[in-house]
């Protein structure tokens, strides 16, 4: 009987044993981390343009102004929220302005995951890519601070344009204090 009893509490603790070895094994796989497709990448030669002079000069102050953007969005101090930057990007089925977000520098390049649902480039484009874009394809950026929108050039000039029923419309698919 206690040979029957030490044969049943080797096999449960050999089980027991098993178990973690396998559960182990399990977490250490669970910790390599599947390698990430690489960035799509949208940069072109030349940067976008606008045929309205207006909006040309909004997206350059965005360009010049997107360092400063960049390191205010990663700096942990920063009371600053939802930081994300509009780009505007080509391909086969056409051209469309992406929303991005978490936005690193890598030198003279950007890198980003697509934080809006495209329409006319999802398939190329869908939620959650990354992409590569150089300072020309910025079309504006923008973040949350101090209950306000900061940036959003572009979009403040194209809400100055709309009317009152535009405007509203807007404000109730982006209910943020833009002015």
């Amino acid at each position: 009987m206690r040979s029957c009893h030490i044969l049943v509490t080797s096999l449960i603790g050999l089980a027991f044993l098993g178990a973690a070895a396998c559960s182990k094994q399990q977490q250490e796989e669970e910790l390599v981390e599947t390698p990430k497709p690489p960035a799509i990448d949208i940069s072109r030669p030349q940067p976008f343009q606008s045929p309205d002079a207006e909006l040309n000069a909004a997206m350059q102050a965005a360009r010049d102004s997107l360092p400063a953007f960049v390191a205010e969005s990663m700096n942990n101090d920063s009371s600053g929220t939802a930081f994300t930057v509009k780009v505007h990007a080509v391909a086969p089925a056409g051209e469309e302005d992406l929303w991005l977000t978490g936005i690193a520098s890598d030198g003279d390049h950007y890198t980003a995951v697509v934080e809006s649902d495209p329409k006319l480039l999802a398939a190329e484009f869908p939620m959650g890519t990354e992409v590569r874009f150089g300072v020309g394809e910025v079309v504006e950026w923008h973040y949350f601070k101090d209950d306000k929108v900061a940036g959003a050039q572009v979009t403040r000039i194209l809400r100055k344009r709309m009317t009152p029923e535009q405007r509203a419309e807007h404000d109730v698919i982006y209910p943020f204090p833009f002015e």
